[in-house]
């Protein structure tokens, strides 16, 4: 690949990733699943640069 992702159109993206619009069928998903882990950030712990106090 020799462009970064947010300068090709939707559809190449998607080509590139091997991907669908719909979605991974259930099979593909379940492989890449097996062969990457989870699709999830690490959650971390320490200082913030910032912080905004949640309010309800």
């Amino acid at each position: 690949m020799s462009r970064s992702f947010y300068m090709m159109a939707s559809e190449e993206v998607v080509k590139e990733l091997g991907s669908y619009f719909d979605g991974l069928p259930d099979e593909e998903a379940k492989k890449r699943l097996m062969k990457s882990g989870p699709n999830q950030l690490e959650e971390r712990k320490g200082k913030y640069i910032c912080y905004i106090p949640q309010t309800v």
